[in-house]
């Protein structure tokens, strides 16, 4: 009974520790990959293209904001002021949607080609990491 006790302690002991271990194995630790946001959309001429887009109909809508204030109390300016900004950001959402879907997916598949797991802001790391960086400006400009 005493040499059953003590096969059943060593198979449990044997059982946490590879669970603790996570494995007989050794897991590799992927690491963590960092991206300069500003860069890669700085660089992007998706981003640039929306932002251009995006400039262009600012000024549309405050030259017709200027048109059909003419004349309006401080109260209805206000009103109208709130409609066109509301417009405005509309727009910014749908223009701005599908760049920041691209830059999901260039992440993802930067990360993916190093293997690495979790990407942060370059502008959040102090030391260490995988500077992706590069690799997801080359696939935003695909």
């Amino acid at each position: 009974m005493k040499h059953l006790i003590k096969k059943w302690t060593a198979a449990l002991l044997m059982g946490i520790s590879v669970l603790g271990t996570g494995g007989i194995f050794p897991v590799q630790a992927s690491g963590t990959g960092y991206v300069n946001l500003g860069s890669v959309l700085q660089s992007s001429p998706a981003f640039r293209d929306a932002g251009k887009s995006l400039a262009d109909e600012q000024s549309r809508l405050q030259k017709q904001f200027d048109k059909q204030s003419q004349g309006m109390g401080t109260a209805e300016k206000g009103v109208l002021q709130k409609k066109l900004n509301a417009e405005l950001m509309q727009k910014q959402n749908s223009l701005f949607q599908p760049v920041q879907q691209k830059l999901k997916e260039a992440v993802k598949q930067a990360a993916d080609a190093k293997k690495i797991d979790f990407v942060i802001s370059g502008e959040s790391v102090l030391y260490g990491g995988v500077d992706l960086t590069s690799d997801v400006q080359s696939i935003m400009k695909k």
